[in-house]
């Protein structure tokens, strides 16, 4: 019987043949396991560099028209599938922006079945991605498709098509002007008017595609968006309550990206109320999470830090790590995600800003340093989830000069703790050490006296014995002879 391994040695012709015959088999399924068997054998005829290739091929490719609009399923997901494998290929392209064959994805877009839905909308932005298919998919004839559907279509399809073209703007400025000239991103934004809880919390995942790019940022402002959206940020009422988690998330993803972005949340006056979701007394769960998790989005960069310790932000944030339950993992993962990336680009002298308020957090007990709340956290904690946080706030102590020179290393026990492969059982907990390792010994290539040479020497050979080495009761039992 032919086998997945087999294909790979035929030769081209061959496997066009062979091709040919499992998708005809297609047309006539009598089983699950015949369609089963099918589907394999032409992934593994169209698997490697060439699979495509042999899919664009003259002789074959009109089968994929009966592909797109097969009964079963699972053989639409693999055509689509297939698709959007050739619109990534420049070469194959043309074929692609046929007419009929996009009308044949085009009516997967409005299928009951999400997955066909997503996979739909997946090939029209990496068909939007090359100028051609750009221009294909923005034909007036198309478009004038697209909008009837939104017209006509569930709330549903009418979402799935503004999410679409909202990833599509994101692609380029060309791009944008594309969509904007449309008409759809008004429609977007008149949402944000409606009633409807459940739209606008689509509406304002739509908003966060549209700006990803700094011309989306700049629409957004021009349509008086981030007012309205600061307007919610501020809602009272119950309803609109439930927007809230969402909104701030959407600031966050604005505030990371630095620039005039993050200069649009200063001039929105967006950190002082952010302060006040800080509040773990007064506000919900859900608010609480979201805002820890923005914070510690908008302080990455060196000007995010600047702003969060300008606004009053910072001290408040930090002073969070010592809530309880998946509060505090949520505060632990928020601040080493801040550190290990603002670690990336900022100088010594820039993360002086974020350590001085690391040594002195304001805590019901009085000030305290970090190390003293998160490192205790590593060996009195039995759940391994809240364990794997505090190593994640390790690995950010790591990732610069005084992390490692005054938070770590001087602790008492750390050393020892962080080189004993013996403490942690779970795989997790083992790649996490070796992660911190990896990561303070990169920082020790910056600055070599931070750790003494010899603990450098201990730290590499760590290193080089991998993850999850186990010493030999040999090497083991020498090593306690020595110690003798």
């Amino acid at each position: 019987m032919e086998t997945d391994n087999n294909v790979l040695y035929l030769d081209e012709n061959t496997k066009v043949q062979r091709l040919l015959h499992h998708i005809n088999s297609l047309q006539n399924v009598h089983s699950e396991a015949q369609l089963s068997d099918s589907l394999s054998m032409i992934r593994a005829i169209l698997n490697g560099p060439h699979g495509l290739q042999l899919l664009a091929k003259q002789e074959v490719f009109p089968f994929v028209y009966v592909g797109l609009s097969h009964p079963e399923v699972d053989v639409r997901f693999l055509t689509l599938s297939l698709l959007i494998g050739c619109a990534e290929v420049p070469n194959i392209v043309p074929q692609v922006v046929d007419p009929l064959l996009l009308n044949a994805v085009f009516a997967n877009l409005s299928s009951e079945e999400l997955s066909l839905a997503q996979k739909a909308s997946q090939f029209f932005q990496t068909l939007g991605s090359h100028p051609e298919g750009l221009k294909t998919v923005f034909q007036n004839n198309f478009i004038s498709q697209f909008l009837k559907l939104l017209d006509s279509g569930t709330e549903t399809i009418k979402f799935r098509v503004l999410d679409l073209f909202a990833s599509l703007g994101a692609l380029s400025p060309e791009a944008f002007q594309l969509v904007e000239s449309t008409g759809l991103l008004e429609k977007i934004v008149k949402t944000l008017d409606s009633d409807d809880i459940l739209g606008k919390l689509n509406t304002i995942e739509i908003l966060e595609k549209m700006s990803s790019s700094p011309e989306g940022v700049s629409y957004l402002e021009r349509a008086q968006v981030l007012s309205k959206l600061r307007d919610l940020l501020l809602a009272k009422d119950g309803f609109s309550s439930f927007l809230v988690p969402k909104v701030i998330h959407f600031f966050g993803e604005l505030g990371a990206k630095g620039g005039d972005a993050l200069a649009l949340l200063s001039k929105y006056r967006i950190l002082p109320e952010l302060i006040k979701k800080l509040d773990r007394h007064s506000v919900p769960k859900d608010v609480l999470e979201s805002t820890l998790t923005t914070i510690g989005q908008i302080g990455a960069t060196v000007e995010g830090i600047r702003l969060l310790e300008s606004s009053g932000a910072l001290r408040p944030f930090l002073s969070l790590v010592t809530l309880h339950g998946d509060m505090r993992m949520t505060s632990f993962h928020s601040l080493a995600f801040l550190l290990k990336n603002l670690s990336k680009t900022a100088s010594d002298q820039e993360m002086d800003i974020v350590h001085n308020a690391l040594t002195t957090i304001q805590t019901e007990t009085g000030r305290n340093s970090v190390n003293n709340i998160v490192l205790p956290v590593l060996v009195s904690q039995p759940f391994p989830d809240m364990r794997y946080a505090a190593f994640d706030v390790v690995a950010g102590l790591a990732s610069y000069r005084k992390g490692v020179e005054v938070m770590l290393m001087p602790y008492p026990g750390f050393y020892e703790f962080i080189t004993n492969r013996n403490t942690e059982n779970t795989k997790e907990g083992k790649e996490w050490k070796y992660t911190i390792i990896q990561t303070m010994m990169k920082t020790a290539e910056r600055s070599p006296d931070i750790i003494p040479k010899q603990k450098q020497n201990e730290l590499t050979r760590y290193l080089n014995n991998g993850v999850f080495y186990v010493a030999s009761e040999a090497t083991m039992e020498v090593a306690t002879q020595d110690t003798v």
